[in-house]
């Protein structure tokens, strides 16, 4: 179901509930370099889990996607960072994912950030049941 590379991420959500964050790099759909479409955060809850992908990410073609998150309650912060490859003369189209596993019933806030950057990108609510 997944392609590219995986990591696992536990998180203290409240004071019992864990989190499993999977991590995935998948290419874009349908991409015309000529004419890119608007990056946008969006998110599909699934029977998986919630998927937040931040599509149509134009980087380095052997860069990986390689996000550091900070939660506090049902609020998850993605700080989005690649890695920089040695060749940066090829690039490509991303649509680099986040699957939260199995969450428990409530309402989510995600803040995605791009790199340092002190504003989100976006910020999307995301309700389970």
């Amino acid at each position: 179901m997944f392609s590219g590379v995986f990591m696992l991420f536990w998180f203290i959500i409240g004071c019992a509930t864990e989190l499993r964050i999977l991590t995935d790099q998948p290419g874009c759909e349908d991409v015309d370099f000529n004419e890119p479409t608007e990056e946008l955060i969006q998110y599909l809850v699934s029977d998986v889990g919630v998927e937040v992908s931040h599509t149509n990410t134009e980087t380095y073609c052997d860069a990986v996607f390689e996000p550091e998150f900070i939660s506090d309650g049902n609020v998850i912060e993605v700080y989005e960072y690649w890695s920089t490859p040695e060749d940066t003369s090829c690039t490509t189209c991303f649509s680099p994912r986040i699957v939260i596993q199995d969450p428990p019933p409530g309402v989510y806030e995600v803040r995605w950030y791009i790199g340092d950057d002190a504003i989100p990108f976006d910020i999307v609510e995301i309700g389970v049941d």
